[in-house]
């Protein structure tokens, strides 16, 4: 008898169920999940489970969190620090437009260094602003 005719012993898999990696049709025996470990939860803890678990699925949720690796909770965007950061970017990026249009041998004048100076300014504060609304969460 010829083993390689017989391959069921040898059976891959079509597609991995693996949350972490779905092309790979093969896993290292050291990445291969083998144990399973079950747990109850009353309403209250499911519930405060999904709540905190967002958009992943309930055990892939419970091992990163078991594990340490929960992904980063990246803070809402503060609208008011936003609009005020698109105002001063837009001005800055007008102010920039308007001295590159210049002559190249044309000195800045003493207005266009003191708009600068208030736009940088005003930059700075929008900044030191949003770093304070960030850091009062």
């Amino acid at each position: 008898m010829n083993d390689r005719n017989h391959t069921f012993n040898n059976i891959k898999p079509f597609r991995i169920c693996s949350y972490e990696n779905f092309a790979s049709a093969e896993l290292a025996s050291q990445k291969t999940r083998s144990h399973c470990i079950s747990i109850r939860l009353n309403d209250a803890e499911l519930s405060y489970v999904d709540g905190l678990r967002e958009d992943l699925n309930r055990a892939v949720w419970i091992r990163m969190s078991a594990l340490n690796r929960l992904p980063p909770k990246i803070p809402e965007i503060n609208l008011t620090v936003w609009k005020d950061l698109a105002k001063v970017s837009q001005d800055l990026n007008n102010l920039v437009q308007h001295l590159n249009t210049k002559s190249h041998d044309s000195p800045f004048t003493i207005t266009e260094i003191y708009t600068v100076q208030k736009r940088i300014k005003a930059l700075r504060d929008v900044l030191l602003s949003a770093n304070q609304s960030v850091s009062d969460k």
